[in-house]
């Protein structure tokens, strides 16, 4: 099920989604979700750890993440627009610093596979808005010449992203975790209305096919998923159809 929880301020719309992810439980009545379902709430505002940007993105995983779970962690953040987050994240395939699964298919054997050409003209606009964050990141790496690559990519990676793409790496974390019950505080407030619809639209599949950028052919073995949304307006709602 796809749940929007439409309200003004103070009407209630967080303290309704705290009951539905059990972080606080009702003083009358109960709320039942299985103990066997896995809750994830995704709250209004990005939450960064103190880890890598691969580390923050996959957070929560088990691990060791096989190969075939990271080519899906790269066609998410495809799907999710994040140009400047995926070319990060090939530097760090190319440094190592995201270790590949020795059992990999063959042929398959960087980030480089998971490109390709139907994106290249956003990809290259994208270079362009980053270019000066990027050569003021290089500043800060000449300066500190003494740290490795990993320490490097440890404490800058997220000077180089805008509070959008802090958002959408706050959502993908959520898609790739991919419980079977979402709670998604406002997700759609920092994003333009471009960005809304798409994110809508991959929210919507994350119910429709049981999970995001995992094989349809599969959805019949997989557990429904449920998501609980909250939101202010109602302009957001027709944008969700």
């Amino acid at each position: 099920k796809f749940v929007v929880i439409q309200g003004e301020p103070g009407s209630g719309k967080t303290a309704l989604l705290e009951l539905l992810a059990h972080k606080t439980f009702p003083s009358e009545g109960h709320i039942f979700i299985p103990t066997h379902l896995r809750i994830l709430k995704v709250s209004r505002e990005p939450v960064m750890m103190n880890l890598t940007l691969w580390e923050n993105l996959t957070f929560g995983l088990q691990q060791p993440i096989k190969f075939m779970e990271i080519a899906r962690v790269f066609r998410i953040v495809k799907k999710l627009n994040m140009g400047h987050t995926l070319r990060l994240l090939q530097k760090a395939m190319s440094r190592e610093q995201i270790v590949e699964d020795e059992e990999k298919p063959m042929g398959f054997c960087s980030s480089n596979c998971f490109r390709d050409g139907d994106d290249d003209d956003e990809e290259d606009e994208a270079e362009e808005d980053d270019e000066e964050l990027e050569e003021e990141v290089d500043k800060q790496a000449s300066c500190n010449e003494d740290d490795n690559d990993h320490e490097f990519h440890h404490r800058f990676w997220h000077a180089q992203m805008n509070h959008t793409e802090l958002a959408k790496i706050h959502l993908a974390r959520a898609f790739i975790v991919n419980p079977e019950v979402m709670v998604l505080h406002k997700p759609l407030l920092h994003f333009s209305p471009e960005s809304r619809r798409k994110v809508a639209s991959i929210i919507g599949e994350q119910v429709k096919n049981r999970g995001i950028c995992v094989p349809e052919s599969s959805r019949a073995r997989r557990r429904p998923r449920t998501v609980f949304m909250s939101t202010e307006s109602l302009y957001m709602l027709e944008e969700l159809g």
